[in-house]
């Protein structure tokens, strides 16, 4: 069961914050920043592992994929899983393990 949820990013900032559920609080974090300013970006990600912040804009369209390990609370780019189109305001999902989708959006 998760224990804590992640806001990333959005309003050309970089920053992450975490919400600890067991206490209802969110708190800025100053050690997990994207690697990038990123507005109109999507996220998916697994139950254990990972988190994905897919697309957006960091002052053009973008393709790029920045993947979040959850153990840690750091972000790295990962362009094994960039998108195949420049992309903003597109969603994701995913089925919490095997895949993720992006669909739509502006390209």
């Amino acid at each position: 069961m998760p224990v804590k949820g992640y806001v990333m990013g959005g309003n050309s900032a970089n920053d992450t914050e975490i919400l600890t559920y067991s206490t209802s609080t969110m708190a800025t974090s100053t050690d997990s920043d994207m690697t990038t300013n990123n507005v109109s970006h999507e996220g998916m990600g697994d139950n254990d592992t990972y988190a994905y912040v897919t697309g957006g804009n960091t002052g053009a369209k973008s393709s790029a994929t920045e993947r979040f390990t959850y153990s840690s609370e750091t972000y790295a780019l990962n362009t094994d899983s960039d998108l195949s189109v420049a992309r903003i305001d597109h969603g994701c999902c995913s089925d919490l393990g095997t895949f993720g989708y992006s669909v739509g959006g502006n390209g």
